[in-house]
């Protein structure tokens, strides 16, 4: 699987209601790889596992819908809901999905941990709402993406928690949207922006959207545009929707598939001949230089 162009890592599933307007304002922006987020709240966490429901009962659960076989899961970890692309739009997109895990103690994670379908994810985000639960998802838990929800103030962290984070080549994310609509949100997200740069010079910060209607995304420019008010240049900016995405999606693949990922691209025959390799005296390994 190949991942290109713009990228827009969160898109919220309520956004995917018109598909065709969507993907077609999608397809002119030029964004090429997006995640359709599926967000789990604390309050599901703290359901004793669906009170033990007996095997065979038919009783509903928090788990939801299975969206390909219309089977209730018993799983706390809902299965993502598939979405069409429309006709027109079919191999132009990447389609991921991520889930979002909102938590105020690490210890609900457990439950989390123990899912089936969380590999059927590419994505896991977290959105620590306490300091004491940004600590530990920084120093020991494995994410791709570490968030905040905009309503919400943002939650303090020190540069050693931020450093802890980046050195496992987490990601923090800006998302945008709700600052369209929330003076609030939009202090919450400009000042959650501005201690990323202030204590971690804004290393490991991807943008993305956060939308839930398509009015709410905006074009790949105006983003970067947009990075210079959270303390981003303009090559970071640029970095934030495409190579450092494509290195998170990496990131996701590593942790479903094992701790090595290795992408196919296909060569042509033209280029096997011209790219033949040139063993010269600097290019030997030290011991066969020595040996001669």
């Amino acid at each position: 699987m190949s991942y290109s162009g713009f990228y827009d890592l969160n898109l919220n599933i309520n956004a995917f209601k018109d598909t065709h307007k969507l993907f077609e304002k999608l397809n002119d922006f030029g964004y090429r790889t997006i995640a359709v987020n599926h967000v789990l709240e604390e309050s599901a966490l703290d359901v004793k596992t669906n009170k033990k429901r007996k095997s065979g009962s038919g009783e509903k659960g928090t788990g939801g819908v299975d969206s390909a076989n219309n089977n209730y899961s018993n799983d706390i970890v809902p299965l993502p809901q598939i979405v069409n692309i429309p006709e027109e739009y079919v191999g132009k997109f990447q389609l991921l999905n991520r889930l979002t895990v909102e938590y105020s103690d690490a210890n609900q994670l457990v439950k989390i941990r123990q899912s089936e379908n969380l590999k059927k994810y590419n994505l896991l985000a977290a959105v620590p709402k306490t300091e004491s639960a940004l600590q530990r998802t920084c120093i020991t838990l494995d994410f791709d993406i570490i968030s905040f929800n905009p309503v919400d103030k943002p939650v303090k962290f020190n540069r050693k928690m931020y450093n802890l984070a980046t050195s496992k080549n987490t990601c923090f994310e800006i998302p945008y949207s709700a600052m369209l609509n929330s003076s609030t949100a939009r202090k919450n997200v400009i000042q959650a922006a501005h201690a990323y740069h202030s204590i971690g010079r804004s290393k490991n910060v991807i943008i993305t959207s956060g939308a839930e209607h398509y009015m709410q995304i905006r074009g790949p420019y105006d983003v970067i545009n947009l990075g210079l008010l959270f303390g981003l240049s303009s090559s970071e900016s640029k970095n934030a929707i495409t190579s450092l995405s494509s290195q998170v999606v990496l990131k996701g693949d590593g942790r479903r598939c094992g701790n090595a990922v290795m992408m196919v691209n296909k060569v042509t025959s033209e280029s096997n001949t011209t790219n033949d390799v040139n063993l010269s005296e600097n290019t030997l390994p030290a011991k066969k230089r020595l040996k001669k």
